[in-house]
């Protein structure tokens, strides 16, 4: 019999296997397994060091750089606003953030025996001030058509002289003598009962003023979840998606742009005034680069946790924005030695080989308790191999390791640190679908 021709307009559906003969139970774990463990055994790890790193009493480094990472929140969701949302390059942030703390210090400082002095207040003033920064600049965009780069260049340009008005100086500290002046300051004497802040134990007036932060940074991110899906926050998404469409259905996208950046900035505002408290100092300078930080958390965000929805998206940038901090406190004045260079070699080593060995023997007819004893008994094994392979020259070679470093990071390195800590951040996906494609070749 002559085998029968298709019609051109018809798809003819390729015979498919029964599942029992799709995959082999003998073949190891597929890109989907592999990808989800190795996503699942970086957050463990992740939240296992920042715990144990919390705890340290002696080293209250990482307290600090926890603090700061939640309050770099704000900065991360304004940038995801305006980069992510809205489609909008704004360098207003620069200008907002300095602007949000040399307010609240100078209110704080000058303002003292008035209403205007409470922090609290200050704090509120600060933020309607970064919220009509961001307004200004989305007039002179909508209204004046000026380009948007342009415009929040010209409108932090000039912040930069309103916050030498504001402060009288470049740079100016706080007094903090006499009664507790900061927002910090009430909520450590009145969770603590002291009258003066600087009597708290530093463990108990860190974790006070973390979880302060932290909360802070919870209810910012549910508000803009909220806000992000109710009505408005389908036009604000749209309008970064494709203006002309959201605009022939009647949406005022001029409006929208504004009222984007009106919150963004207002954010960002809240965060440098959180910080500048946080720190009892001001700085005129303060914003400078700090849209690259924000930029930097988004991505990094973004790789920790999948952007499948707005609140996945809104988690990954308080993540990115602890681990850029995490980062910036471990670059701080870091000595690498050789030892220290050696014991990275080994260690990357070992986990290297372990990997490959799991990939070798696990499989999807693996039980799901076997695999996970077998991941931990693997991580022991591992590490015990990394010290004795580090410890074997020293011991039978008497080999001497030099304590003196071999590389000295000095804080400007932290952009270093941060570049290519963004290039791994964009390079992985693009890994992992190269690979996905190459796996889909061989398949076929």
């Amino acid at each position: 019999m002559k085998a029968e021709r298709a019609n051109p307009g018809t798809e003819v559906s390729k015979p498919t296997l029964p599942p029992t003969l799709k995959a082999s139970p003998k073949l190891p774990l597929g890109r989907p397994e592999l990808s989800q463990l190795s996503a699942w055994s970086l957050r463990i790890a992740a939240l296992a060091i920042a715990a144990f790193l919390t705890f340290q009493t002696d080293v209250g480094i990482w307290r600090g750089a926890f603090s700061f990472g939640f309050g770099f929140v704000g900065v991360a969701i304004g940038v995801y606003l305006t980069f992510r949302i809205l489609n909008f390059p704004d360098l207003t942030i620069e200008g907002s953030y300095a602007l949000g703390g040399c307010v609240a210090i100078a209110l704080i400082r000058k303002q003292g025996d008035t209403i205007f002095g409470n922090p609290w207040v200050a704090t509120i003033i600060a933020v309607l001030c970064g919220a009509l920064a961001g307004y200004v600049t989305g007039i002179l965009n909508t209204r004046f058509k000026i380009n948007g780069l342009l415009a929040g260049i010209l409108v932090s340009a000039a912040i930069y002289s309103i916050n030498l008005r504001v402060m009288g100086t470049s740079i100016l500290s706080a007094d903090l003598s006499g009664q507790p002046s900061t927002l910090f300051d009430q909520i450590t004497t009145t969770f603590t009962g002291q009258s003066d802040p600087r009597r708290v134990p530093r463990l108990e007036g860190d974790f006070l003023q973390m979880g302060l932060l932290a909360l802070l940074a919870l209810a910012m991110v549910l508000l803009i979840n909220w806000l992000l899906n109710t009505q408005l926050g389908f036009a604000l998404r749209a309008t970064g998606d494709n203006e002309n469409m959201i605009r022939a259905l009647g949406v005022n996208t001029n409006n929208s742009k504004i009222l984007v950046l009106v919150i963004s900035n207002g954010l960002i505002a809240l965060c440098g005034c959180l910080v500048a408290q946080y720190q009892r100092t001001a700085v005129v300078t303060a914003g400078q680069g700090i849209i690259v930080t924000g930029v930097a958390a988004v991505i990094i965000g973004e790789t920790f946790i999948p952007p499948r929805t707005v609140l996945f998206s809104l988690c990954g940038a308080v993540v990115g924005a602890l681990v850029y901090r995490f980062i910036y406190a471990g670059v701080f004045n870091l000595d690498l030695t050789q030892g220290g260079v050696y014991r990275l070699f080994v260690t990357t080593l070992t986990i290297a080989g372990f990997s490959y060995l799991a990939y070798l023997t696990l499989n999807p007819a693996t039980p799901a308790w076997i695999s996970f004893v077998g991941i931990i008994l693997a991580s022991f094994v591992g590490a015990l191999i990394s010290s004795a392979l580090y410890y074997l020259p020293i011991i039978l070679l008497n080999w001497t390791i030099e304590k003196e470093p071999v590389l000295r990071l000095e804080p400007g390195d932290i952009q270093i640190a941060l570049a290519f800590l963004i290039f791994i951040a964009m390079a992985v996906p693009s890994l992992r679908r190269n690979l996905g494609l190459r796996a889909l070749r061989r398949d076929n």
